[in-house]
């Protein structure tokens, strides 16, 4: 790696600019320099430690603040993390700190070794040849985190554990070779225990989705062109974004993925009115429903675990994005000491929005109102066999909406059964049929393979500041008024509102009985009308967790026990999860955070937002199952005259 400590790093545009590549590799190489770290160590996250967010807001054009990187760093051997600010304009170390038994996100070095080393293993060929293969370049024998199911050996290393699956070259293929796992002491080198269960039969049924038996005969549509004759109506320039009235800075995170910051909106007058500071995937929890000792640990901290940037997939125009999408690189470190340009991460552009508001008036059969345009910015991350495709748009009525799209291969058990079994078992007296074996915890999709029951558990982290920091937190709850000389005919449903001044009060869940919705509020910005400024919170599609609540992984996940959170902004608390879900401590969440019953009317507050998908799989979802949705919208409410009305 060429030096760049005698180059000037320091020059961003912008105080939240995300680290260049350049930063990058400074920020190792003085770490290298200190000796804080060796050429050994690897380095799950290098990243810009954003400045206060006091300062950013005060910051103006021209003005300068210190340039800073947020490096955790791991020991291998010694299972020994360390934290790091390294100040970039002055070269040096300003802290280093241990973390004492917590695990940091699993590297791509270390997924790509622990392969490597488990193809070695006598006990794991053997087994593997017991199943007949024994070219080993066909197997995916990867290990995964797995210390939420402690081990029968106790010990102060880094615990792996490998699920092998049959991989085929320039084929979408994710064979489970059940009955075969391993648990690997990755400190040490060592595998603590292969296990070695019954053989179970390779389905007929053809995983691969370039198999013309799988992708039928159905013909293309033909094609649905968008253009825009007169070019993008968007600027994007040092990750400042401008469309309509809306301006926005985005960034892209190695454990995050896309970051939006500074969210706001232009009047007229060109008075900037804020909304969010910040807005982000805080984290993600996917628990799987089986019993099975080879499936039980399973419950993957999929941001926390691997990192939503790192495992970031190129957009595709065409394919995985428009056609004709803007598709922006960004920097992020190799996790090894250097950096790397991920291609097209990122992609922003247009789209039809439907109308912006319309009437037909039947008398003069006039039809009027204008079409409405949306600006879409996302990022695609492939974590394993899953892909989780991430979407903001941003529409001209001022509202905002999150969705996430799931696709990608379905993580799949190996089975005996070739034929469903709770569709063929007796329904009792209340007509309810179940199965009684391991089809409770999943459903068949081809001979031989099952799909477990499971969850995607999001967490959004949404800094609020609507007309500045100072706000506060309401809930909206319709309810269904009583029959009385004033409401005689039943007819009759109330609003009511409730302001919660401490964060206890609004640890919250979604109510569809009383179309339960949240309000984020700034008391000191009030309309001619008299109605505070707000941003509402609409949830959509949701679920619970099905976990038990004294099971390890729901334990760690205190952003899955509710649906909504509001907190006291502190700029230590930026995961749902924690720093680090994986920790020997007592649990550091958003759930613990709220014990301290902060005050919360009229301070700055951050909304988290839990989002569940629960995935019952069908079988037309096999070999590749076509993209579930989930979303949720923020909306303007009682602004300001100017603000947002359609034009």
């Amino acid at each position: 790696m060429a030096s760049v400590l005698g180059t000037r790093v320091f020059g961003a545009a912008h105080p939240l600019e995300p680290l260049s590549t350049n930063e990058l590799r400074a920020a190792v190489e003085v770490l290298l320099k200190e000796n804080k770290i060796s050429t050994n160590t690897l380095l799950p996250m290098v990243t810009l430690r954003e400045p206060s967010k006091e300062k950013v807001i005060a910051w103006e054009t021209g003005s300068a603040l210190p340039r800073e990187a947020l490096v955790t760093a791991y020991e291998l051997a010694s299972h020994r993390t360390y934290e790091a600010i390294v100040d970039l304009d002055q070269r040096r170390v300003t802290q280093w700190r241990h973390r004492p038994g917590v695990e940091p996100l699993q590297t791509k070095a270390e997924l790509e070794a622990s392969a490597q080393f488990l193809q070695t293993n006598e006990l794991w060929l053997a087994a593997l040849k017991r199943r007949g293969l024994t070219n080993i370049a066909l197997v995916d024998s990867s290990s995964v985190p797995g210390s939420l199911i402690p081990f029968r050996v106790a010990g102060d290393f880094r615990l792996l554990r490998a699920s092998p699956f049959l991989r085929l070259a320039n084929r979408l293929t994710w064979e489970p070779l059940e009955g075969l796992s391993a648990v690997v002491d990755f400190s040490h080198r060592k595998v603590l225990e292969v296990i070695d269960r019954d053989i179970i039969p390779r389905s007929t049924s053809s995983m691969d989705l370039f198999d013309p038996a799988v992708r039928g005969n159905r013909e293309g549509l033909k094609p649905l062109v968008t253009t825009q004759p007169e070019g993008a109506n968007f600027t994007v320039k040092d990750h400042s974004v401008a469309w309509d009235r809306w301006r926005f800075r985005y960034a892209f995170h190695p454990r995050e993925g896309l970051v939006l910051y500074q969210i706001a909106w232009q009047e007229p007058s060109g008075k900037l009115r804020p909304i969010l500071y910040r807005a982000s995937v805080s984290d993600l929890l996917a628990p799987y429903a089986d019993p099975d000792r080879d499936w039980s640990w399973r419950a993957f901290f999929d941001e926390s675990d691997f990192g939503l940037g790192y495992f970031a997939a190129p957009l595709v125009r065409g394919v995985t994005t428009e056609a004709y999408a803007t598709l922006l690189s960004e920097p992020l470190p190799d996790q090894t000491g250097g950096a790397r340009t991920a291609a097209d991460v990122v992609d922003i552009y247009e789209r039809d929005g439907g109308s912006l508001w319309a009437h037909y008036e039947p008398e003069s059969k006039a039809s009027a109102g204008p079409r409405a345009h949306e600006l879409v910015i996302g990022c695609l991350a492939t974590v394993g066999n899953y892909d989780y495709r991430f979407q903001w748009s941003f529409r001209q009525d001022g509202s905002i909406e999150f969705h996430v799209y799931l696709t990608g291969v379905m993580q799949l058990k190996g089975t005996h059964a070739k034929t469903c079994t709770a569709c063929a078992a007796r329904a009792d007296k209340t007509g309810t049929s179940t199965a009684t074996d391991e089809q409770a915890y999943g459903v068949l999709v081809a001979d031989h393979l099952l799909a477990p029951h499971h969850q995607h558990l999001f967490n959004l982290r949404l800094d609020f500041d609507v007309d500045g920091t100072r706000n506060g937190v309401r809930e909206f709850n319709l309810t269904t008024d009583r029959r009385s000389s004033t409401n005689p005919h039943g007819n009759a449903f109330s609003l009511s509102q409730t302001v919660f001044a401490r964060e206890g009060q609004a640890v919250r869940d979604l109510n569809p009985a009383s179309h339960r919705m949240w309000a984020v509020f700034n008391p000191n910005s009030i309309s001619a009308l008299g109605h505070s400024a707000a941003y509402l919170l609409e949830p959509g599609m949701n679920s619970v967790p099905f976990l038990a609540k004294d099971s390890p992984a729901r334990k760690r996940a205190g952003f899955t026990e509710h649906h909504f959170f509001a907190t006291r902004y502190r700029d230590t608390e930026l995961y749902a999860g924690g720093d680090y879900p994986m920790t020997t401590a007592p649990p550091n969440n958003v759930l613990t955070w709220t014990r301290d019953n902060e005050r919360i009317q009229n301070e700055d507050v951050v909304v988290w937002y839990t989002l569940g998908v629960t995935h019952i799989a069908r079988p037309e979802e096999f070999p590749v199952m076509p993209a579930a949705h989930a979303s949720f919208r923020l909306r303007v409410w009682h602004s300001a005259v100017s603000w947002c009305r359609p034009d």
